[in-house]
């Protein structure tokens, strides 16, 4: 499955375990296979800059943003997105999927983000979110066809609203890890 990992980070320079929790979820998506991956930072412009060198990942700025508008980022990573498939890349084979993380708090293994694109392939769902220990956990896998959807959403619950919209068309997967 053609998938791209959009990630948003708050707090990009946060450390757990010698690296950064944006360095590890680059290193998680990568593992299970995911690119192009676009990391969305705020004001951090000079500190990411060499945090994110050689990694080889789109890095979009969104520093007029408070920290904790989780939805401008989003956006802001999703019209990149948008933007790559539809004009940088518009003659390949289109993405399928995407995953959302949020570069500042742990998330879980690459093998169940390999899983969740296996079982994307295999249902219906335009959303898959994996729950672990009865809750449901990030990331949530998005078919690509819904993002304009998700840009354009301007309701007060941000990305859970914009999620929301889809809940009859969202699936759930069981995980351990």
């Amino acid at each position: 499955m053609k998938t791209v990992g959009l990630i948003v980070a708050s707090e990009p320079l946060l450390s757990y375990k010698n690296a950064t929790f944006i360095e590890k979820s680059i290193h998680m998506l990568k593992k299970a296979e995911v690119n192009p991956i676009v990391v969305v930072l705020g004001s951090d412009k000079k500190q990411t800059e060499s945090l994110l060198k050689n990694k080889k990942v789109i890095a979009v700025y969104n520093p007029h943003t408070a920290a904790k508008d989780l939805m401008s980022h989003v956006r802001a990573g999703l019209k990149k997105i948008l933007y790559i498939q539809n004009v940088e890349q518009k003659d390949e084979l289109p993405y399928e999927a995407l995953f959302i993380l949020s570069g500042d708090t742990p998330m879980v293994t690459p093998s169940v983000l390999v899983k969740e694109q296996l079982l994307m392939k295999y249902c219906n769902a335009k959303i898959l979110f994996p729950i672990l220990q009865g809750k449901k956990n990030y990331p949530p896998l998005i078919r690509f066809n819904i993002l304009q959807d998700i840009c354009d959403y301007n309701g007060r619950d941000g990305l859970e609203g914009a999620l929301a919209q889809f809940e009859r068309e969202t699936a759930y997967m069981e995980v351990k890890d």
